[in-house]
Parts: structure tokens; C-alpha cells; sequence
């Protein structure tokens, strides 16, 4: 599964970075335009609108931060939980993934490789 705290994190970051640089307004124009432009099912869709959102409020809040602050932000509220992630269907047989908090959900869960941390750009 690939929606685990590491693509809350893409998302989050994403849009932190845009928000700064280009403004919430316009950000969210964008970002919603491009995951409503299909692809996605829509419990991913509404995870990566939320996790868009997310980050929005931290690159507004934090308009004079480096990216590594923006990054460390944004992982801290991963970890209290305010992100969304898909977690693998409990007892349900329909094998659709569920959305839940970013603290509900351990990165095993997710099958995140083991080792591998939340994406940082460049690297």
C-alpha cells in the first residue's frame, strides 16, 4: 500500500511549500484541481485533499520557514496524528483500505519498506 505516512508527508509537504511561496488561495485552487483530475478512488482522494489541507495551514502559519523546519513541522504532526493515511480493511472482506489517523496506523501496517522513512525531496 502507498498511502502511508509517507504520502501524507508528499502531500502535506507539497502544498506547505506551495502555500508559502504562492499563497493558500491559489495553492488550494491547484492542489484540489489536481486530485480531482481522476485516477484517484475516492477514499485516496479524500486523504490527499486532507493531507493537501494540512500542509496549507502549516506553510501559512509558518510563511518564513526553511524547508527543513517545513519538514519537521509537518512530520511532527504526522506523528500527534493529524494526518490521514489508508490502513488495510479490519475483518472486511471487500479489501478497500480505510482512512484513519496518521497515529492510529504504524507504518508496518502501511507496508512501508522497512527502513525507509518519509520521502525527502532531492534524495
Amino acid at each position: 500500500m502507498d498511502d502511508g505516512h509517507g504520502d501524507a508527508f508528499r502531500h502535506a509537504y507539497w502544498n506547505a511549500l506551495m502555500a508559502q511561496r504562492l499563497g493558500p488561495e491559489w495553492t488550494e485552487l491547484y492542489g484540489t484541481a489536481h486530485e480531482k483530475s481522476g485516477g484517484n478512488p475516492p477514499n485516496r482522494e479524500a486523504m490527499d485533499l486532507f493531507n493537501n489541507q494540512l500542509g496549507r495551514e502549516i506553510g501559512a502559519a509558518n510563511p518564513e520557514a526553511s524547508p527543513e523546519e517545513l519538514q519537521q513541522l509537518i512530520k511532527d504532526e504526522i506523528e500527534k496524528g493529524r494526518a490521514l493515511v489508508l490502513a488495510p480493511p479490519a475483518g472486511d472482506a471487500s479489501g478497500i483500505p480505510v482512512i484513519n489517523w496518521s497515529n492510529k496506523v504504524t507504518k508496518a501496517e502501511t507496508n512501508q519498506t522497512s527502513g525507509v522513512d518519509v520521502p525527502l525531496p532531492g534524495r
